[in-house]
């Protein structure tokens, strides 16, 4: 299997702490492949370092680094990793009515970077699945987004929104026009999603989530008015 770079990110699973959200535990030994299987005595002792190299793709599978080729995206000699939880229920997304637990506690969100080309664009596509039925709600990757709607049913609602990422993040105003920031687009965003997905604020922490605020020349932040300018008529005193 060959993934380009820009679906997945590899790293110490300290670093990715804020996107992998389980735990690993056992995984597959792999048989009948000499190559693989020194591979797997080598992940073993590097997941007993507590602090393992890991690479997590877009499609959500998490894989030790050990025997994957990075330069050329080569997964073929890799080690799929699993969590300790292999409830297969549990890949579409967590449950935010289950009981006695706060929902940002269990919301499980696929969170990859923008890659260079969406910086350069300033825009990221984010899909968004949310399962009106049982309450079940995640971030995933365009590719499994586009694989689930094949087979979608009365109670799945699939959503996928423009995401800007570059820009002046406060609204501004250049030379007397006004000019929206990505605060308050992407803050649309979330209140169109919302009607669809009730629970996408968890999902979403802020607006400005991977947001490059850049400066524009001669332009000042835009103000609210607190009071109305009164313009007083002919003869009528204030």
């Amino acid at each position: 299997m060959y993934l380009p770079k820009s679906q997945y990110i590899a790293d110490k699973l300290s670093e990715l702490k804020d996107k992998v959200t389980e735990e690993l535990d056992t995984f597959e030994i792999p048989k009948r492949n000499s190559a693989k299987f020194k591979n797997y005595l080598k992940v073993v002792e590097n997941l007993k370092s507590g602090n393992p190299d890991i690479i997590l793709t877009a499609t959500g599978q998490i894989f030790s680094s050990i025997g994957v080729d990075l330069e050329k995206g080569n997964f073929s000699n890799a080690i799929k990793l699993f969590p300790i939880d292999t409830d297969e229920d549990k890949d579409e997304g967590e449950d935010f009515n289950a009981e006695n637990r706060n929902s940002e506690e269990i919301s499980k969100s696929l969170k990859l970077p923008p890659t260079t080309a969406d910086r350069n664009k300033g825009v990221v596509k984010r899909c968004f699945y949310y399962n009106k039925c049982t309450g079940k709600a995640s971030e995933i990757s365009e590719p499994q987004l586009k694989n689930m709607a094949i087979n979608k049913d009365h109670c799945t609602v699939l959503t996928i929104a423009d995401w800007y990422i570059k820009g002046p993040a406060k609204d501004q105003t250049i030379n007397g026009y006004f000019l929206e920031g990505i605060e308050t687009v992407n803050n649309r965003t979330i209140q169109e999603i919302k009607k669809t997905i009730p629970v996408i604020e968890v999902l979403i922490k802020s607006p400005l989530e991977y947001v490059e605020d850049t400066f524009i020349p001669s332009s000042t932040e835009y103000k609210t008015q607190i009071k109305d300018i009164i313009i007083p008529s002919p003869g009528k005193e204030l």
